[in-house]
């Protein structure tokens, strides 16, 4: 498997750092009182997620968590997938070749207020078990006021299941403190 190409696009005090394989954030540059600081958990190269038994930075997909068993039905019709989480018997993250293990389409973009990468990657018919081709495209923008902004789209040429994420690891204090167990996070919100 190919270790994939690595982009890193930078928009005012921001930076993020790219790899096409798994779509991975593999560092996430932003400022704080303290100065620019990295905020991702992660490895330095390619070579070292595909060794990497965890999901860090990854894309998941086609479905991310567990499908109990390995298999589900759709329009009346069962579908087997590949059960990589063997002790338990179950489809985890999209299976062996997950999207976290895809080498994905990758370049730079931009857009009114941010500027990013755009992933993209056709994830064909029976792959890891699942019914249909979908086109996937993912956004990783970088915006004017110092947010990270994911978006994704999917189009299927069939019914199937589509849950995606995104499994960044965040050290707030970019890498002061040792781990993230005594960190806090408060959301003001409606």
């Amino acid at each position: 498997m190919a270790e994939g190409k690595i982009l890193e696009v930078k928009n005012g005090e921001m930076k993020i750092r790219v790899s096409s394989l798994g779509g991975i954030i593999m560092n996430l540059w932003v400022p704080s009182k303290r100065g620019i600081g990295d905020v991702v958990l992660g490895h330095d190269t390619p070579k070292e997620y595909l060794k990497s038994k965890c999901y860090f930075g990854a894309l998941i997909g086609r479905v991310c968590n567990r499908i109990s068993k390995g298999g589900f039905s759709l329009g009346g019709k069962k579908y087997r997938l590949a059960v990589n989480e063997t002790a338990n018997g179950n489809h985890l993250h999209g299976g062996f070749f997950g999207f976290d293990k895809a080498n994905w389409d990758i370049s730079e973009t931009s857009g009114d207020g941010w500027k990013g990468v755009v992933l993209r990657r056709l994830s064909r018919d029976g792959e890891e078990g699942y019914p249909g081709n979908l086109d996937v495209t993912v956004f990783y923008k970088l915006t004017d006021s110092n947010a990270l902004a994911i978006e994704y789209t999917a189009f299927t040429d069939r019914p199937t299941l589509c849950n995606l994420t995104q499994l960044s690891y965040f050290n707030l204090s970019a890498g002061i403190k040792p781990d993230i167990l005594a960190q806090e996070v408060k959301i003001n919100h409606d």
